[in-house]
């Protein structure tokens, strides 16, 4: 049943996605028009994601890598395919970018401006990212360059060579340590950098609780 709801939800979507884009046609806006679709992390109500493994809410592939789509007529060029990975975080920048702005250096985005990247006729072949991180709690994972490493408890760590495992089946924390190291110290120093937790609703993350103040009645 929650399958044939999310393919309703997901052919309804669809159907206002190409009426968005008739609209932008219909106007001859193509060519002022930067459209960008992607999807949320993981598969609807944790399902599988294969070949990738894992789902949404893991720092496994299956719970991070999502499709990402861009598209500006006579900006980038049409059917091309970008194979380094990018994040949601460069929709902002990019987005500024493509409005003839720039970000202000105070914002200190971790997002970058894709474009320069996808306008070139040839597709350029360097990465907007060297580095990217997630965190969800206690689970946390870097990925640099093709390593990714991550940890669902801040204990046990796991090490993959994504450009050869992307379904990550081989552990390579034994056998490559140095890798290991290196990348743990980086997620380490990331992780200072972020703010604290205040999530109470979960006693893994932080026992800091929201306080939301006393409820009211709609009617007295």
């Amino acid at each position: 049943q929650k399958r044939r709801l999310v393919k309703a939800m997901l052919h309804a979507l669809d159907q206002n996605v190409g009426k968005i884009l008739k609209c932008v046609r219909n106007h001859r806006l193509q060519e002022q028009t930067l459209i960008i679709f992607l999807s949320d992390n993981g598969g609807h109500d944790h399902s599988p994601n294969t070949p990738l493994r894992g789902q949404k809410g893991t720092m496994w592939e299956g719970g991070i890598r999502v499709p990402f789509c861009m598209q500006w007529q006579g900006v980038i060029p049409a059917a091309s395919i970008y194979h380094f990975p990018v994040s949601s975080l460069d929709i902002l920048p990019t987005a500024v970018a493509a409005a003839g702005a720039a970000v202000p250096p105070k914002w200190n985005l971790d997002g970058v401006n894709l474009l320069p990247y996808l306008c070139k006729k040839t597709i350029a072949k360097e990465r907007p990212h060297n580095e990217l991180y997630w965190s969800l709690g206690t689970r946390m994972a870097i990925r640099d360059l093709d390593y990714k490493l991550a940890t669902d408890d801040g204990k046990m760590y796991r090490l993959f060579d994504l450009a050869t495992d992307n379904g990550e089946k081989t552990n390579l924390i034994e056998s490559k340590p140095a890798v290991a190291n290196r990348l743990r110290e980086k997620l380490d120093i990331w992780k200072d950098t972020l703010p604290p937790n205040n999530a109470g609703w979960n006693p893994a993350i932080g026992p800091k609780r929201a306080d939301f103040g006393t409820p009211q009645p709609y009617h007295q």
